[in-house]
């Protein structure tokens, strides 16, 4: 080695020293990353210590200033001098040995009381033995038998009673002998307990050691490591509003229906559980992860999993409300959607088309819907005019052979009729569905069509037919039949027609013009090829194939008699669908690749991907857009345990094997013909925009009901829905919520009952319940004007005036008792005040402990508020 260049042993030197460094560096930095790079929980939780900390030291020394501050130094101080003295005088000579003399004689006391007590027991036990046996025999020996152990009972009895005298002196001599010790140090620990209870909590918290977290729910195969870094999620101390130390929003609501050791975190937050290494691999922000943290709101989304009915569901509300969109614009109609098969046609039946609107208005519609009324629910489907005309042409070729319009706009109204109808539509409250020029439309769930230009639509012998009898037009319509004469229908005819004009309307067709095959040809194909009979009954069409189901297996087709007809439980999983089958085509660089920003731009742009989509465009605002990208994204596969699920209230009748609730009989008709439903809820059926009437029959009186439903009136002040239509001329329109349909006026068909008696008949027949008693329990001993007179002292102290009114006195938040002895029967009132939420569960009503006898006090003075028929 003689030999060797020194400069290449140098060369060696350097380069092993920099390979040491190197290494020595990259070592360091491994063991750094492992034991913090990669481990952020460490970080989260001793930061959550410490803020826990402080707010707990914080707590303690508030207390002990507190404690201080109210004089409870200054009592312990004394009550331990107090001790001490007692203490001191207890050691004097001859005072314990008493002591000890007293406590034996106390124990001597109580095992002769326990003795006796045990002799008691079973000389009791042998009277009980024979009284059954002369209760069953009436034998003499038996009755003699039972006289002589009364006898023994009443002895032992006795020399117990005597031992509890001799009991109490020993006690008392104990007590000043103590000088109270026992009482005083109980009162000292008491007083010492809360502050250290305090100590020992900060004390906790920093031996709590640092580690990983993790709930394991076995059933949905997860481990949620959550809770490593939201460590005060389940506290109920706020330490911090930051994330992630503050505690759960709402945790009285989720997490106390909702234990985090059962159910975990990432079945309603998704997210990555597992993951403990990143913030963005633990909230599911990676590749191919497909199902990431869901945000704010949007995690009311996965209450779509598990409740089957989310109505009334609370921390559900924004979801709750979001699924109604859905229902606005009909979805379901041509996509499969669990829970909305038997919705029905969210369109009106387009069949007989031609003989109810003009030519003119139907290609205009076609081509633009929201171009002629903004809030139109029908979607744009881009036609050309070409396109809209064809259709228009299939549409109309079916009820005649020509393209026509009627213009009466030019026309002379006969101004008689036009104020005749101009009262009735005030009086039938037809603006609480219906919009006209912005106003109106009060009940908006009923989605009833906006008439503001109706003159320029509809043919006027097909809006007199359709007043006359919506169902003999469209089967299943929501509009109830008013039972108004002809001269009633030919005058709201005259006033609907001359009043809603569209000063746009063109009127191309007023000369007939003849349809063509063709073009009769190609306006079928594209219905066929956009799919209107999902939305509308077209006849010769109901068996064609329509959208796509969202259903995980793929892509199927529907037809639309398997659309109506077919009904399951499984569950859409478009917001599962992994994003590596998403087609987001021309886009895929333009928007984020991810499931939600899919969905959403569906929503906004259906035809965006790429050319050929027949989906057409609602014109969705973009909070409209938000709230249905929502709920579809609740629409997952994910594997529910049974034990999480909570089934709706016709999924449990379901499984019992009960039949759903159905109306039968004349109620049957009348009901189909009024509509009751469209407002009112009757045995779960139905909606909530009007009061529940399940208890009719035991809640209201039937004298009452029979006015009512001849002339509706004001019940809750509040809720009156007056029709917003600025009449200047005739009666001023009465302010109710409840349209006037002429009740009683006509026979039910086949029957010689009027539709009042049917209805009142149901209500005592079917609408009750035994939980409501028919008449009030008697007080004997009070006679009733001064149960009267207490009750409207009840009524003035519990102070129901700020919320009820009684002729021009009181609040508007309750209903309007001045005619309530008219109106509701007795029992309920009384079972009410029972209990207000009973029968109403969101009820605002406060439950104020009454007694039985002053409820009876309180519903015999509302009994007697009554108005005088004039």
């Amino acid at each position: 080695m003689a030999n060797e260049n020194p400069h290449s042993s140098n060369y060696r030197a350097y380069l092993f020293a920099a390979l040491s460094i190197t290494l020595l560096a990259l070592s360091a930095w491994v063991i750094w990353n492992d034991e913090f790079g990669l481990r952020p929980w460490k970080h989260y939780q001793k930061e959550y210590k410490s803020l826990k900390h402080d707010k707990l030291e914080k707590d303690y020394q508030q207390a002990l200033q507190d404690f201080r501050r109210s004089g409870g130094a200054r009592r312990l101080a004394m009550l331990e001098a107090q001790l001490a003295k007692a203490e001191e005088a207890f050691k004097q000579k001859g005072v314990h040995d008493r002591y000890v003399e007293l406590n034996a004689q106390l124990d001597d006391l109580h095992a002769k009381m326990a003795t006796n007590q045990k002799e008691l027991q079973m000389t009791r036990g042998q009277f009980l033995e024979t009284e059954y046996y002369f209760t069953k025999t009436q034998k003499p020996e038996y009755k003699k038998k039972m006289d002589e152990l009364q006898r023994q009972i009443d002895t032992i009895d006795g020399k117990g009673k005597a031992l509890l005298v001799k009991e109490e002196p020993i006690r008392q001599a104990i007590y000043k002998l103590t000088g109270g010790m026992t009482e005083i140090r109980a009162e000292i620990e008491a007083i010492r307990k809360s502050l250290e209870e305090r100590k020992e909590k900060i004390a906790n918290n920093d031996k709590a050691p640092i580690e990983i977290k993790q709930y394991l729910i076995k059933d949905t195969d997860k481990a949620d490591r959550c809770v490593s870094c939201h460590a005060g999620i389940e506290s109920n101390v706020q330490v911090s509003k930051k994330e992630p130390y503050t505690k759960h929003p709402l945790g009285f609501v989720y997490l106390g229906h909702h234990d985090p050791t059962k159910f975990g975190c990432t079945f309603c937050h998704r997210g990555q559980g597992r993951a403990t290494t990143t913030i963005e691999k633990a909230h599911g922000n990676v590749k191919h992860w497909e199902e990431p943290m869901l945000k704010g709101n949007m995690t009311q989304t996965s209450c779509l999993n598990c409740h089957g009915d989310i109505k009334n569901l609370r921390g559900a509300e924004k979801i709750a409300n979001d699924t109604e969109l859905i229902r606005k614009y009909g979805c379901y109609s041509c996509h499969k959607i669990p829970g909305y098969e038997g919705m029905g046609d969210v369109g009106p039946e387009l069949t007989n088309v031609g003989t109810k609107v003009n030519y003119s208005w139907a290609v205009r519609w076609l081509m633009d819907p929201k171009k002629y009324f903004s809030t139109a629910r029908m979607p744009k489907f881009f036609f050309t005019k070409d396109q809209a005309e064809a259709i228009a042409d299939y549409l109309f070729s079916m009820s005649g052979t020509t393209r026509h319009d009627v213009d009466y706009a030019t026309a002379t109204p006969n101004e008689q009729l036009v104020e005749q109808g101009k009262m009735l539509w005030s009086q039938a409250r037809c603006n609480l569905c219906h919009m006209t020029n912005g106003k109106g439309g009060n009940h908006i769930k009923v989605y009833a069509p906006d008439l503001s230009k109706a003159g320029s639509k509809v043919n006027k012998t097909w809006l007199f037919n359709w007043i006359k009898d919506p169902n003999k037009y469209f089967p299943g319509t929501r509009m109830p039949r008013f039972r108004f004469t002809d001269q009633e229908i030919n005058a709201l005819v005259e006033y609907i027609v001359s009043e809603y004009q569209d000063d746009e309307a063109e009127s191309a067709y007023t000369t007939p013009v003849q349809i063509s095959a063709a073009s009769i040809k190609k306006g079928k194909d594209l219905i066929q090829q956009y799919g209107c009979y999902g939305c509308h009954k077209i006849q010769g069409m109901e068996m064609v194939q329509v959208a796509p189901s969202l259903k995980s297996q793929g892509v199927t087709f529907l037809r639309s008699d398997e659309m109506r007809e077919k009904i399951g439980t499984e569950l859409s999983s478009i917001g599962s669908k992994p994003v590596d089958l998403l087609d987001f085509g021309k886009l895929k660089k333009s928007i984020p690749n991810d499931r939600l920003s899919y969905i959403k731009q569906k929503l906004r742009d259906p035809r965006g991907f790429r050319l050929g989509l027949r989906m057409p465009n609602f014109g969705l605002s973009e909070k409209e857009v938000n709230e249905l990208a929502a709920v579809l994204y609740g629409f997952t596969d994910s594997n529910v345990p049974v034990r999480f699920l909570v089934p709706s209230r016709q999924e449990l009748e379901k499984m019992a094997g009960v039949p759903g609730y159905k109306f039968t009989g004349d109620f049957a008709k009348v009901i189909s013909d009024v509509k009751c439903t469209n407002c009112h809820t009757i045995k779960g059926i139905g909606a909530d925009y009007a009061p529940d009437l399940s208890l009719a029959g035991s809640k209201l009186q039937e004298s009452w009901i029979r006015s009512f439903l001849a002339n509706p009136d004001v019940i809750r002040p509040l809720l009156q829905q007056m029709p917003k239509l600025g009449l200047t001329m005739g009666p001023k329109p009465a302010k109710i919520t409840m349209p006037k349909f002429n009740l009683g006026v006509q026979k039910v068909e086949d029957t010689n009952r009027s539709d009042v008696d049917v209805v009142v008949n149901y209500f005592q027949q079917e609408l009750v319940t035994p939980d409501i008693p028919k008449d009030l329990p008697v007080i004997a001993d009070i006679v009733m004007p001064e149960q009267i007179a207490m009750g409207k002292k009840l009524y003035d102290q519990k102070g129901c005036v700020a919320c009820h009114q009684i002729g021009a006195d009181g609040g508007a938040v309750g209903p309007n008792l001045s005619n309530v002895g008219n109106r509701l029967r007795a029992g309920f009132i009384f079972k009410h005040l029972e209990n207000s939420r009973k029968f109403k569960p969101d009820i605002v009503e406060p439950n104020y402990g009454f007694t039985e006898r002053e409820r009876i006090f309180l519903t015999n003075y509302l009994m007697t508020l009554k108005l005088t028929a004039k």
